[in-house]
């Protein structure tokens, strides 16, 4: 047989053809499970586009998921506190 290896004979062939199918089937299952996401468009058509809050002043304010985030770090003492307040007094900043 073409197949027999030069130690463990058509045994050890068969072993390794198993695994390099086994291998081969995960490689596949990941590519399409990384490419295709079924219940990507599932989540998005029961979410609404546009959600409200209302504000402590009683403003209703108007956001959704393509209006960036603002995450404010740093270390203490580093005027996050400041920037934090700055930007909370800002009418474009919700």
């Amino acid at each position: 047989m073409l197949l027999r290896l030069s130690r463990g004979g058509l045994r050890r062939a068969a072993v390794c053809g198993i695994g390099l199918l086994c291998v081969g089937a995960i490689l596949i299952k990941i590519t399409i499970l990384c490419f295709t996401d079924p219940l990507d468009n599932a989540v998005d058509s029961m979410i609404a586009p546009e959600k409200y809050v209302v504000g402590s002043d009683k403003k209703v304010y108007e956001y959704s998921r393509q209006m960036p985030l603002i995450f404010i770090g740093g270390v203490p003492r580093s005027g996050t506190t400041l920037m934090r307040a700055m930007l909370d007094a800002h009418p474009d900043v919700r």
